[in-house]
């Protein structure tokens, strides 16, 4: 009987841990998938004309029973004669290709120039519905990580060249 009792005791407890890696997977805790390093991409936007600046973090975004990771990138940019909708996409192509654990709370980016330009309002006007305008902070803008990827495809995408 001693026997059958922990037989059927480290059964369960093989089983309790199983389950648990299931769950974490299904989670997204377990990723293999990861997007390219922020240094790698902080080079990549530091080579876009007109950028001075650029820092990748992650936060947490805590909510009732988890959290959701949300991507953070920081510009600091010439504000330029060019299109605020080229360097907008080009940011958040660049943060849609970055980072070790899917952004599924969102992107946060803030692209601060002076004068400052509302970059988030550039890319709503180009058709990105999927974007949040930061109000009163012009220079912030958020995407949505599940609607992102109707237009930036799959995460990670590829760093842009």
């Amino acid at each position: 009987m001693r026997q059958s009792l922990f037989g059927i005791i480290m059964r369960l407890g093989a089983s309790l841990a199983l389950a648990g890696v299931v769950l974490l997977s299904m989670a997204g805790c377990i990723s293999a998938v990861q997007g390219a390093s922020f240094q790698a991409g902080e080079d990549r936007l530091r080579a876009i004309p007109g950028v001075q600046s650029a820092a990748f973090t992650y936060t947490e975004l805590q909510q009732t029973l988890s959290s959701q990771t949300v991507l953070r990138v920081r510009v600091e940019a010439e504000p330029g004669n060019g299109s605020p909708t080229h360097l907008a996409e080009q940011v958040a192509r660049v943060a849609w290709a970055v980072g070790s654990k899917k952004p599924e709370g969102g992107i946060s980016v803030t692209i601060e120039t002076y004068p400052q330009v509302n970059y988030g309002l550039a890319l709503k006007k180009k058709g990105w519905d999927f974007v949040t305008v930061g109000k009163p902070n012009l220079a912030l803008f958020v995407l949505s990580f599940r609607d992102a990827s109707r237009t930036l495809g799959e995460w990670p995408g590829r760093l842009p060249d």
